[in-house]
């Protein structure tokens, strides 16, 4: 897949992000901090959905192909156990994001139950998973699997820097910052953090943002899917305006995530960074022109 110039802004806003973050990080938290916003703490608990259906899409994508497409006992197997293990974690984990008060437990509230996002979680990463069959039934994309597993691919790679950053990081979240210690205490993104309470071990991985992580694969996710049948690749306006869409869901999420004091700006625009970067690199060596003027050569 070619590169194009309204790529460009996937990688350039969130290094914006970053680089603006880390001058006035602990000011917009002051200004925006609203540990009760509806919104917020909605975008909470189903912020990262977009994340979670990418890979749900990518297991139904793999369960259709190993039953319908390859003959191969093993090919069968791999494929299938693949895709229902992505739906599984994926159901897993969607499950666990309720509507709760900034990671501070409130089991008095219904609305707080684990099983509440049970639901959402089956509506969401089952509707993506069904789509991931759809569309690798209707695909007549001879690269059909290459998508599926780049998709897979980096949706991986970005949860892993992400994960992995935090853990060793343990920057502290505005909101434990607010209630339990001083502004003195503020750290910078590129500072590494101590745990200062075992108990709210979360409060202190800040940096980056697993949430706008997650929501930016879904720009990844939305990217490809125009290539999975040619006439939808022929259509100009259709991939812009998908990634348009989960662009401005992702910077919606990342404003959602600061109001609440999850997170700073340099958090989510480094959560967002690990994402595009990571797409771009790999939409870069999987479909690099090298490549694609090889098979033209050796189709004709």
């Amino acid at each position: 897949m070619k590169q194009k110039l309204y790529f460009i802004p996937l990688l350039a806003v969130p290094i914006l992000m970053v680089l603006f973050g880390s001058f006035f990080d602990l000011q917009i938290n002051i200004a925006l901090f609203n540990p009760q916003n509806g919104f917020g703490l909605t975008m909470a608990a189903i912020g990262e959905a977009p994340g979670y259906a990418a890979i749900a899409l990518f297991g139904g994508g793999l369960f259709f192909l190993g039953i319908k497409k390859y003959h191969l006992w093993w090919q069968k197997a791999l494929l299938i156990g693949i895709g229902l293990t992505a739906l599984g974690i994926t159901l897993y984990f969607q499950s666990r994001h309720v509507i709760n008060e900034n990671a501070f437990n409130i089991e008095d509230k219904w609305w707080a139950y684990p099983f509440i996002g049970l639901p959402v979680g089956l509506i969401l990463c089952g509707g993506a998973f069904v789509g991931g069959i759809f569309l690798a039934k209707n695909s007549d994309n001879p690269n059909v699997l290459k998508i599926l597993i780049l998709i897979g691919a980096i949706a991986l790679v970005s949860v892993l820097i992400t994960t992995v950053l935090k853990s060793l990081m343990h920057r502290i979240r505005y909101r434990y910052l607010e209630r339990y210690l001083s502004m003195s205490d503020f750290q910078n993104w590129w500072q590494k953090g101590t745990i200062y309470d075992k108990e709210f071990a979360e409060e202190f991985k800040s940096f980056p943002s697993g949430h706008v992580t997650a929501g930016a694969i879904g720009i990844v996710a939305l990217t490809y899917i125009p290539l999975f049948k040619s006439d939808w690749n022929k259509n100009k306006f259709l991939q812009p305006l998908l990634i348009l869409i989960g662009f401005i869901w992702t910077l919606v999420l990342a404003f959602s995530r600061m109001l609440v004091g999850a997170h700073f700006l340099s958090d989510v625009g480094f959560g967002f960074t690990i994402t595009m970067f990571t797409f771009l690199v790999g939409n870069s060596i999987v479909f690099s022109s090298k490549k694609q003027k090889k098979v033209k050569v050796i189709t004709e």
